[in-house]
């Protein structure tokens, strides 16, 4: 365990796992792959450079710490973040079974406080990853028994129940309630700042650090030191460039060597030789970073590096304002604009320089349903019943019968906007039928409504609502900020004016920028952990049966698994490579493959064409169409014609 003088505080088990704790007074200055900490999930992606990635892949590599010459790492892309248990499918219903475990006793005190939805996921990859190997959904139970630990629910001996029991490597002993401030060799100067607490693992007896194999327990004075990868014995004297390095108590003492002369040769255009080159090299993707002028040289090696003033950019050294500007796995040079939801970015010496607009609410609904709230948080929910999608807080409303009452008492325009799910496979998945939309005006109170019902045609009694057909799309416009965009199937898409910000509630959440609070129900009070419990409380009629948890609807039709997969695989192709930088796709071929094996009741093709669809409309909305419908995938409406 670290604390640092700004009361960050960093624990680590010595292999795994990592866990990062930021005080209230650093909220909204940090950034990192951990995140902006500014309540906003939408922003957490946030690069140094100032722009905001959608893939998880291109985001990590903005954070690379060393991009120079000698220290690059190799590029990540989606492909890389491909489940294991879509590669091995026979392991998936293994991996399923184990981690249900995760849904039952013990962990089940804790559900209210713990969605383990996530964790569930995280174990189901690590057991397929695997493979034959047993024990490696403990891995994650611990991650859920220590968050679970951290917000007041201990899971007491769940250890001995699951057959998750610690065996100690080397002379490390187990114990129930370990020092949180284990002594190592590699951590001698953070003993002072460490925060003592109890937490269960492997320990070195009183009186003993844990040498750098991570097995022994050695007496300070038998640390080891290590350089350039080596780990070398206390009293071993290296030459570090021009330096005589002496190890001592597990570190190295340095000394100037005289008549050390540079015999280098001759470095590169734009570079020079250093007895001692930095161990964090600028570059064009760090040079931004403030924390790189506190970073220390602990090894020194000779050898060439970028002249004073300039900095690496991959390949070569370049003046700072020639460096490009970075997004979605892309380089831009200065001049050249991007588009974030609704704001332009503009390159400008590397740094991105973006409008701050308030921008109109999104919610989407699609599939067996598919949800994401209007800020961001996705989730799917099973219900088969009619449901308020979203609704002004404001609004009084008898939801028995949606008819509006005292309307003197609204002093706002306000909506509701109600979708009915109906079955729509036999392993009790469901999906968008009907859609109601009723809004009113304060100056009046008169009211207007409209209903989507699959199947039929679309009538508005009123007049009131400004109905248009594009493409595949029926458009409802209001007069208030509210409008629903429709297939005519089961995807939709509700936007909102921004002036709706905080002032509606429903499935879509409360469009205040915060996904941490979607899940609020009518009686308000704290948000809920569970999709299931959230989506029931806004069901229209009491008398509906609360929804089914549905976890893997290929392992029920398992039959249809390596279809789904084939299928479903299209989007991880090259035929969607210019948009897999842009959007992510792994939740998107995640909800295919759950759709494509879940829709058995005759809407097999049209539950994997929406799958496919939904995620080339976030590709069109984010500026990169795709066409990708052809005769052989979810063929062109016969309603297109050519030019």
């Amino acid at each position: 365990q670290v604390t640092l003088d700004n009361g960050m505080r960093i624990v680590w088990d010595g292999v795994r796992r990592l866990y990062v704790t930021a005080p209230p007074e650093l909220e909204g200055t940090v950034a990192g792959l951990c995140g902006t900490f500014t309540r906003d999930q939408r922003d957490d992606f946030m690069t140094r450079a100032g722009d905001v990635e959608i893939e998880v892949w291109a985001f990590t590599a903005r954070w690379k710490v060393a991009q120079g010459a000698t220290n690059s790492c190799p590029e990540a892309n989606s492909l890389a973040l491909a489940s294991p248990c879509n590669t091995y499918a026979q392991l998936n219903s293994a991996a399923q079974e184990t981690c249900n475990k995760l849904m039952n006793d013990p962990f089940n005190l804790c559900h209210t406080r713990v969605n383990p939805d996530a964790f569930k996921k995280d174990c189901t990859y690590e057991v397929c990853t695997a493979g034959a190997l047993t024990g490696a959904e403990c891995k994650t139970f611990a991650d859920y028994a220590y968050i679970c630990a951290s917000r007041g629910v201990v899971l007491a001996n769940w250890r001995l129940l699951l057959d998750c029991t610690v065996t100690c490597p080397g002379d490390m002993v187990y114990q129930q309630c370990a020092s949180s401030c284990r002594s190592t060799c590699a951590s001698l100067s953070n003993i002072e700042d460490c925060h003592e607490e109890c937490a269960e693992g492997c320990n070195c007896p009183d009186g003993l650090l844990l040498d750098f194999d991570g097995l022994s327990c050695v007496d300070q004075s038998q640390c080891k030191c290590s350089y350039s990868s080596t780990n070398y014995a206390p009293g071993s004297i290296l030459q570090m460039g021009c330096k005589n390095c002496t190890c001592e108590y597990g570190g190295w003492s340095c000394w100037s060597s005289e008549g050390c002369v540079d015999d280098s040769g001759l470095c590169p255009e734009n570079m020079q030789w250093s007895p001692c080159k930095s161990s964090c090299p600028v570059t064009c993707g760090n040079m931004n970073n403030p924390s790189l002028s506190s970073c220390i040289t602990e090894t020194c090696d000779a050898g060439c590096e970028c002249s004073t003033g300039l900095v690496w950019d991959g390949s070569k050294c370049v003046q700072p304002a020639n460096c490009p500007c970075y997004h979605g796995g892309q380089s831009f040079q200065t001049g050249q604009s991007i588009t974030l939801d609704c704001n332009n970015c503009v390159c400008n010496g590397q740094v991105w320089e973006c409008e701050h607009k308030r921008c109109p609410g999104v919610c989407s609904v699609y599939g067996d349903p598919h949800y994401k709230t209007f800020d961001g948080r996705a989730y799917d929910f099973q219900g088969n019943c009619q449901y308020v999608l979203a609704r002004t807080i404001y609004s009084l409303i008898d939801y028995s019968s949606l008819n509006l009452t005292d309307m003197g008492d609204v002093d706002n325009d306000g909506f509701v906007l109600t979708v009915e799910n109906v079955p729509c496979g036999s392993s009790g998945v469901t999906c968008t039928k009907n859609i109601g939309l009723k809004y009113w005006r304060a100056h009046n109170g008169d009211i207007f409504k409209i209903d989507l019902v699959r199947g039929k045609n679309v009538v508005d009694p009123t007049g009131n609502f400004i109905i248009r057909r594009a493409g595949l799309y029926l458009f409802v416009d209001t007069p208030i900020g509210v409008s629903i965009q429709w297939d005519y199937s089961t995807r939709l898409y509700i936007r909102l004016h921004p002036k709706y910000m905080g002032l509606v509630e429903g499935l879509c959440g409360n469009f205040n920028g915060d996904q941490n609070d979607d899940f609020v129900t009518p009686a308000a009070g704290p948000p809920e952990e569970m999709p299931n419990i959230f989506g029931d409380s806004w069901k229209v009629h009491a008398y509906c049966a609360p929804a089914v948890v549905i976890n893997d609807t290929c392992l029920t039709h398992p039959h249809r698994a390596a279809w789904s997969q084939r299928k479903c695989g299209v989007l991880r192709s090259s035929l969607f490579a210019d948009c897999q930088g842009v959007v992510a796709v792994a939740p998107y071929v995640d909800r295919c493959l759950y759709d494509a094996c879940g829709c058995d009741s005759g809407g097999d093709c049209e539950c994997l064409c929406t799958a496919i669809a939904a995620y080339a409309y976030e590709c069109s909305a984010n500026g990169v169409p795709i066409e990708w419908r052809s005769d052989e995938l979810c063929r062109k409406s016969p309603l297109c014609k050519k030019g």
